[in-house]
């Protein structure tokens, strides 16, 4: 499957996933991850498994799952409507950097994120190491998952 930035060729590379996989040509899976960069968009992509008839009869959207970075989400609210968007659309947050910022920031972040959506169990996670204390965190922050 060749990586995309823009929705439209979504589902014809989906259904070439899906054939190649039917075929035995790879490995057999269950689930597929897409992911976009930055501040994309996720309205095209999360269409793309209900508008089109194919793809929607194949295969189902399970979750869509928003990264954020707890050390510049305030900037990025301000200066951005994909940041909204991305938080609006997802059905879990991952909170992640939050070793870049002071407990009484998270503290602060939170409210901006649970009227968003429904969040994943879990708690906050640092930059990319995994440290992570569920529990605690999820007691600091409920409805945040952690980053693994």
């Amino acid at each position: 499957m060749k990586t995309t930035t823009t929705a439209p060729p979504l589902p014809a590379d989906l259904e070439d996933l899906l054939r190649r996989r039917d075929n035995g040509r790879i490995t057999p899976f269950r689930r597929v991850v897409i992911e976009t960069t930055g501040l994309a968009d996720p309205g095209p992509v999360a269409q793309t498994f209900f508008m089109d008839d194919d793809v929607r009869a194949k295969t189902e959207l399970d979750a869509v799952v928003a990264l954020v970075d707890a050390k510049h989400l305030p900037l990025r609210l301000k200066d951005s409507k994909e940041a909204e968007d991305q938080i609006a659309f997802a059905d879990v947050i991952l909170l992640n950097k939050t070793d870049l910022v002071a407990a009484d920031e998270l503290d602060r972040l939170a409210p901006q994120l649970v009227p968003a959506r429904r969040f994943g169990d879990g708690g906050r996670g640092d930059q990319g190491r995994g440290k992570q204390d569920g529990q605690q965190a999820h007691r600091q922050s409920p409805g945040c998952a952690h980053e693994n």
